[in-house]
């Protein structure tokens, strides 16, 4: 079945990133710099390679065809099994696109990335998530002299014995793991682990699994 794809007016929620475009002055909530080669794997099998990018604000797989950036539908989007870009591997769960950090039979590891621009009328909100003092929270001036800030942050996602958990404290995070408290603790004890970085989680969530 051939994959229909939209046009999407991103108007000042992103920076255009294509071939030569001179960029916006508020910066990108893209998951990456600039669009990479990617392969989508689609549900019925078929494999389709295209440059792609992630938009962290409205999350939806956004695709590049020469100077124009395409984004998929939400009827279309069910169509799309799982995204390859580069080494990293992104699935569908639940309408959601998650990226998948780690998997073994009792545990698996997934990463929900989000942003938001929030405007100087609404500058005292900020979004849920574990980036609250977080260094990739910037403060930017346009030209027009419209302060804003954009706040990059994430979601973990963690299924454990086949129950789902969304993750957005690290209070969230040990009630998952409540019969192994004391790997816990001596693990954080010695290591600590900086929830914000999801390499360092995946050690934690790796060590977990076989002690």
């Amino acid at each position: 079945m051939k994959l229909k794809i939209h046009l999407l007016l991103f108007l000042n929620l992103t920076a255009c990133l294509t071939f030569g475009q001179k960029k916006s002055d508020i910066p990108s909530c893209n998951l990456f710099p600039e669009f990479l080669e990617g392969m989508l794997l689609m549900k019925d099998g078929q494999k389709k390679r295209m440059y792609v990018n992630y938009d962290k604000a409205t999350e939806v797989l956004l695709m590049a065809s020469g100077p124009i950036i395409m984004g998929i539908s939400t009827t279309e989007n069910e169509l799309l099994d799982t995204a390859y870009i580069e080494n990293r591997k992104f699935i569908r769960l639940d309408n959601k696109f998650l990226e998948l950090i780690y998997h073994s039979k009792s545990t698996t590891l997934m990463v929900q990335h989000k942003c938001k621009i929030i405007y100087s009328s609404s500058v005292r909100y900020l979004p849920g998530g574990f980036r609250r003092e977080s260094p990739q929270m910037m403060a930017y001036r346009t030209k027009a002299s419209d302060q804003f800030i954009v706040d990059q942050y994430i979601i973990y996602w963690i299924e454990r014995d086949q129950v789902l958990h969304e993750v957005t404290s690290h209070y969230d995070f040990r009630k998952i793991f409540t019969d192994q408290k004391k790997q816990l603790r001596k693990y954080m004890t010695k290591h600590g682990v900086d929830f914000n970085n999801t390499e360092e989680v995946e050690v934690l969530i790796r060590f977990l699994d076989e002690n």
